[in-house]
Formats: structure tokens, C-alpha cells, sequence
């Protein structure tokens, strides 16, 4: 589940992501440039990357979806 927020006339949605994910986000170049612009811009904690995406238009879901198929499994159960 990714945690979302609502944002005037939108919607937000963050997503961490961990080294691993990082890793596969930079080794492809098949996202939009708003993506890459907002993925590039966000900054990097201890704990992984805090990237809040808010989604611009119905074009960004084929990002949206791309992004959830880096996020791994979770370990929890």
C-alpha cells in the first residue's frame, strides 16, 4: 500500500524506495521526464528515497505502474 494525500485539484502519492529499487529505477530509461525530474529531485535518507509523486495527468499511470513493479515484496507478516 502506498500512502496518498490529497493535493488541490489532485493527488499525491509517495513511494520509498529502498537501495535495491533504487538500483532498478536507475538502470532503465523508460520513464517520463516528469518522473525522472521528481524521482532525481528527491532527496535520499537513511532509510531509502521519499519520492512524492503527484500525479499530473492520466498519462503518468503507465509510470505509476512501472514504479510499482520495482517496489518489492514486503517482508512483513
Amino acid at each position: 500500500m502506498f500512502p496518498h494525500f490529497p493535493i488541490e485539484n489532485s493527488i499525491g502519492i509517495m513511494i520509498i524506495y529502498g537501495k535495491t529499487e533504487r538500483d532498478k529505477f536507475e538502470s532503465t530509461d523508460r520513464f517520463s521526464k516528469y518522473t525522472l525530474n521528481t524521482y532525481y529531485g528527491a532527496k535520499t535518507y537513511g532509510d531509502g528515497k521519499w519520492i512524492m509523486f503527484q500525479i499530473p495527468s492520466e498519462e503518468f499511470k503507465n509510470d505509476f505502474l512501472q514504479l510499482l513493479a520495482i517496489k518489492r515484496k514486503s517482508t512483513l507478516k
